[in-house]
């Protein structure tokens, strides 16, 4: 999100199609890259920083270069980055994608597959490529409670991922009964609404150390 000071809090659909038509969109995402390593460089418990990539950016070979040098200048670990791609790169320059992808798994930055399940992937090119997770879109388990469909959807994704060695995140979680009911389908690691709402650097630092005021109560 973007807390624009004129127009407001901005989705990212609002901006990022923008800065992709304009070819603002690497510089962009390098400059927000750099900011983040930074903020969560000392973070408690060392979370992961995800960092969504698009297709087209990932048939830029200085890509995964620039990436380990922001990491380097920063001093934030390689294994502590997660690279998200969406299916859509199955479909683009495979064999540019496939270098940039091993260049930055080569390195120890995690790779995810995001909004599995709408795209284009297929089983040998999910083999080719250095994925270590995939995310179920949020579309399937958002409707799992009212459409059986969705329901076995994320059961096949989540016993494919099993099958092939892959981590699972379930995306769009936002409630308990959904939670549970992934966790019964073998799906332990969740992200939505339920669990927290997009928020500053400042406050994240406040949540990883327990300092809010209502924890502060609570204790």
């Amino acid at each position: 999100r973007w807390n624009h000071p004129e127009r407001g809090l901005l989705y990212p659909d609002a901006f990022i199609p923008l800065a992709e038509d304009t070819k603002l969109l690497t510089g962009l995402t390098l400059a927000l890259l750099r900011r983040a390593c930074t903020d969560a460089r000392d973070w408690s418990g060392g979370p992961f920083l995800g960092l969504n990539i698009s297709p087209s950016q990932l048939q830029d070979a200085w890509l995964s270069r620039e990436i380990l040098k922001i990491l380097t200048e920063t001093g934030f670990p390689a294994h502590r980055l997660e690279i998200e791609v969406t299916e859509q790169v199955l479909v683009e320059e495979f064999a540019d994608v496939r270098r940039e992808l091993h260049s930055l798994r080569n390195v120890g930055i995690h790779i995810a597959l995001d909004d599995f399940g709408t795209g284009y992937s297929g089983l040998s090119q999910l083999r080719e490529l250095p994925f270590d997770k995939v995310k179920i879109d949020r579309s399937f388990v958002q409707s799992m409670e009212s459409d059986p469909e969705s329901a076995r959807l994320a059961e096949g994704i989540i016993n494919l991922s099993k099958s092939l060695g892959l981590g699972i995140t379930a995306e769009g979680v936002e409630s308990l009964e959904t939670s549970n009911r992934l966790a019964e389908m073998g799906c332990h690691i969740g992200q939505g609404y339920l669990f927290g709402k997009p928020v500053s650097a400042k406050e994240i630092v406040l949540d990883l150390t327990g300092s809010r005021e209502e924890d502060r109560k609570i204790a």
